[in-house]
């Protein structure tokens, strides 16, 4: 037994989530402070995501197995996680992103802002990756053999040990 999703928990499910504040929640040895998602495709509008944690990944929002989150004029502030703070997204799965800024998000580990993994294909268009920070690779934007289709998007004032705006590996692409 791990805990996920110390805000909301999302399984086999598809809710709409609008104009909600999700604060102040953890999920320590899962996954998820703000909100998790397993085989779950949830649209996320007008949402303030703002300072949950974790001692895992997925600060703000956790994804994963086929779960392909949409995301609209949202906010990931503050939120903290060993990989991924503002969010951790991986295992095949396509989310959208759109008009959402990051900002002052933070990594223990990895991917201060945003964590892509394992065959993950983000399409994010006026997004805003700001301020975010990660102990070690990409305090932006980490991408670890996942896709991302980036348009109109700010990445700045961000600080990694390497990569401090955007880092990319293993057959990743942007």
């Amino acid at each position: 037994y791990y805990p996920y999703g110390g805000g909301v928990y999302c399984e086999n499910s598809s809710p709409t989530i609008k104009g909600c504040i999700i604060q102040g929640n953890i999920a320590n040895q899962g996954g998820g402070g703000g909100i998790f998602c397993y085989n779950s495709s949830p649209i996320i509008e007008e949402c303030h995501i703002n300072s949950n944690e974790t001692d895992d990944v997925g600060g703000g929002l956790y994804a994963r197995d086929g779960s392909s989150p949409q995301v609209f004029h949202c906010t990931f502030y503050d939120n903290t996680a060993d990989y991924g703070g503002g969010c951790y997204l991986r295992n095949e799965s396509n989310p959208v992103i759109q008009n959402t800024v990051f900002n002052q998000n933070s990594a223990n580990n990895t991917g201060g802002g945003i964590f892509l993994k394992d065959d993950v294909s983000l399409q994010a268009s006026q997004v805003h990756i700001i301020f975010n920070d990660a102990e070690g690779l990409g305090g932006g934007l980490y991408v670890n053999n996942a896709e991302t289709n980036l348009l109109y998007c700010l990445i700045a004032d961000n600080q990694g040990s390497s990569g401090g705006g955007a880092y990319f590996r293993n057959n990743s692409s942007g």
